[in-house]
């Protein structure tokens, strides 16, 4: 018969307690019936999940106390029994990951506990470990940057530069990755690159803005050399690529972009008005006494500096920059406008739905106020149309005022008489004072005629008034409970 065996550990010692076998150095526990299976046949199924359960406390309380190391070798301990442990292989993501070196770059490895837990995971789990993982991912990516970065910042060269590409390049390989197992539809590529985007830009900026002009300008107290200038191109170089690679990186951060394009215009700017200093001895001209016996002294004078041609390149690659920046504006001005279009269309949409939901809701209430508002229409309309009656009869009665012909023969008088004036000769002027006092008498029957045809008029007219008063003073009441009933009928709900 075969010694009693820990399945785990290996253990002799087994003790028996409360009618189980336990393991008195892993804490493993066998029934009778498994432990006589184990004698004879040397192999049982055991239940660890007390055991698992005890491991992942563990890796939780170092975790919290950002102990990764312990946490990695807990769920290391765990997935030995249950590789497919998902709640472990998240930890050990997460452990693994913040452990993160520039030597041993671990992104990749937490990147496939992640993919691994979520696929592992319970249904109900899968949403809420999606999201805490691209917090992760986000979070570590930033991290790895920031790590680099700093070392872009301290020595702005070659291999810095390439450094700072390549762990670029890792994440990017890594987010694919992450993406492709969880589902491209779920992450969301820009979103988790724009930090890193945002990183490098920072670097480059810290480390153009805090060592490579400083570096440049103080050289030589305040002249630099031939050295320093071409160290300063150089380094431009470097500083230009990494941001060409930070604005590709991200579709949907127009506006770092635009920030990233007045970096490197300003960049751009720096090296046209750049050089380096030569100290020589120069010619100078004499004065008003010794012009023809030219002086020299030693100074500092400009010795290289770019080309015309490198220098309009660069101002070619500015005008390029700067369209970018009003294409991004332009863009961005379009999608607000759009923005807000849809916006209002919603809201419009809404507010319809609103409108109509209310009204099938008070039905009754709707009948009873149009009902209500076409019955006093009809009551403007009779009325309206009283009042046509009335003015059609006045305006009848203006047109019947008698003397009309009287005027009309008094205007003729007037006129021969006028004409026959006219005709007189210049020393017919008694005959003129006549005809004169004839035109004066015609004017006076006129005017007489015309004053009481006008006094007609107006009585008839002042009735006009009082009817359309009447009017108002009726229909006003009518009309303004049709626009309250308007109103009601078609305000927002």
């Amino acid at each position: 018969m075969k010694q009693l065996t820990c399945e785990m550990c290996g253990s002799n010692n087994l003790v028996k307690q409360d009618g189980m076998f336990v393991c008195q150095d892993c804490g493993s526990k066998y029934s009778v019936e498994e432990a006589k299976k184990m004698m004879v046949e040397g192999t049982v199924r055991v239940d660890n999940s007390h055991l698992i359960q005890n491991y992942l406390e563990m890796a939780e309380r170092a975790y919290q106390s950002s102990n990764n190391a312990e946490v990695e070798n807990y769920c290391n301990k765990i997935i030995e029994i249950d590789p497919n442990n998902y709640q472990a292989l998240m930890f050990k993501g997460k452990a693994a990951g913040w452990q993160s070196t520039l030597q041993n770059n671990r992104f990749a490895e937490a990147i496939n506990c992640f993919s691994s837990a979520i696929s592992n995971a319970p249904d109900e789990e899968k949403d809420d470990l999606i999201i805490d993982a691209k917090n992760e991912v986000e979070n570590l990516s930033a991290a790895i940057m920031e790590l680099q970065g700093d070392r872009f910042e301290k020595w702005p060269d070659e291999d810095e530069s390439a450094g700072l590409l390549g762990a670029v390049v890792e994440i990017i390989k890594a987010l694919i990755l992450f993406a492709t197992s969880v589902g491209s539809d779920v992450i969301d590529k820009d979103e988790l690159m724009s930090p890193v985007a945002t990183q490098i830009n920072n670097s480059v900026m810290n480390a153009w803005n805090n060592k490579i002009v400083p570096e440049y300008k103080n050289d030589s107290d305040g002249y630099p050399s031939d050295y320093a200038f071409k160290q300063l191109i150089s380094r431009a170089g470097y500083c230009e690529k990494l941001l060409d690679q930070a604005i590709k990186l991200s579709d949907n951060d127009d506006e770092a972009d635009i920030i990233r394009y007045k970096n490197l215009i300003a960049i751009h700017e720096y090296l046209i008005g750049s050089c380096s200093y030569e100290y020589r001895t120069v010619e100078v001209k004499g004065g008003f006494w010794n012009d023809y016996q030219p002086t020299y002294e030693n100074r500092y004078c400009k010795n290289l500096e770019l080309t015309d041609s490198a220098k309009s390149s660069r101002r070619n690659q500015i005008s390029q920059y700067r369209a970018k920046i009003r294409e991004i504006e332009r863009a961005k001005a379009e999608r607000e406008r759009a923005e807000q279009a849809e916006r209002k269309r919603i809201a419009e949409e809404e507010a319809q739905k609103r409108f109509e939901a209310y009204w099938t809701e008070h039905a009754n209430e709707k009948v009873q106020l149009e009902a209500e508002r076409d019955g006093l229409n009809d009551q403007i309309k009779a009325l309206q149309s009283g009042l046509n009656d009335q003015l059609a009869a006045f305006n009848k009665e203006i047109a019947s005022i008698p003397g009309t012909s009287e005027i009309a023969n008094f205007d003729a008088r007037i006129k021969q008489l006028s004409n026959e004036q006219a005709a007189l000769g210049l020393f017919k002027g008694k005959e003129k004072k006549a005809l004169q006092e004839q035109i004066d008498q015609v004017s006076a029957s006129r005017k007489t005629i015309q004053d009481k045809m006008d006094s007609e008029k107006r009585a008839i007219e002042s009735k006009i008034a009082a009817a359309r008063s009447d009017f108002e003073k009726k229909a006003a009441p009518l009309q303004s409970r049709v626009e309250a009933i308007h109103t009601e009928l078609t305000k927002a709900r």
